[in-house]
């Protein structure tokens, strides 16, 4: 639930900036810095896939379910700093969104369900500025709450809630409307990597299993920042 109602706020907070870019008349600086601190909403869709495997007991064996994807729209906030020196433009990003992207596969009458509800990153930025035209590479942390549904055994469902941790690379292009306002739209690409869960059910008693998921996802985004200029 909270995830959704953080959505619907990224969609209404980018409604609004909207309207309010709509009403910017003053046009930039011939000379646009791009120094300072500002503070955003973003939304988006984003895509991607997820591979589930099974081990039991002390079995070096792998089994895979097959591989399975997921797709959804994301949005949330993200703050960060900029530093400009001469065209060249550095800083610092975090951001915080709420996700439905999800998906299921089916094997046999193995049901794995996967939805990714909550995202973070926290990302260098790096780019080159054209007055108020910012072209930009992104990278650093990422991270994720995950819930795996599985149903190994007709009738006996797992839940879980697991935390991921892995990376974030992409790029953008951003367009300053005023010295307070800029608009932005970004393509980013995260790996997740692979974590190690036990299912919470008694699917695999009295046997130790475990399950390991890995995931990785694409996803655009379209968002607008505030500025207040640097210190």
């Amino acid at each position: 639930m909270l995830h959704r109602l953080l959505l619907a706020g990224a969609f209404a907070g980018l409604t609004f900036a909207a309207a309010q870019a709509a009403d910017v008349e003053a046009p930039p600086p011939e000379s646009f810095d791009w120094s300072g601190f500002y503070v955003g909403a973003q939304v988006g869709y984003g895509w991607g896939d997820f591979d589930i495997k099974i081990t039991t007991g002390d079995l070096d064996a792998e089994p895979p379910f097959p591989n399975g994807d997921f797709d959804g729209v994301l949005g949330g906030a993200h703050a960060g700093y900029n530093f400009q020196a001469d065209q060249f433009v550095f800083g610092l990003e975090a951001d915080i969104e709420a996700s439905d992207m999800d998906g299921s596969d089916t094997w046999g009458q193995e049901v794995e369900d996967v939805d990714v509800e909550v995202l973070g990153s926290l990302r260098a930025r790096a780019g080159i500025a054209l007055d108020n035209l910012l072209l930009y590479a992104t990278g650093g942390l990422a991270g994720a709450e995950i819930k795996y549904t599985t149903d190994i055994i007709p009738g006996s469902t797992s839940n879980n809630n697991v935390d991921y941790w892995g990376y974030a690379v992409g790029g953008g292009v951003e367009y300053a409307f005023s010295e307070s306002l800029s608009v932005r739209l970004e393509y980013r690409y995260t790996d997740l990597g692979e974590e190690t869960f036990n299912p919470k059910s008694i699917e695999c008693f009295p046997i130790d299993c475990k399950l390991h998921g890995d995931v990785d996802f694409h996803a655009v985004r379209a968002g607008i920042s505030w500025h207040f200029g640097a210190l």
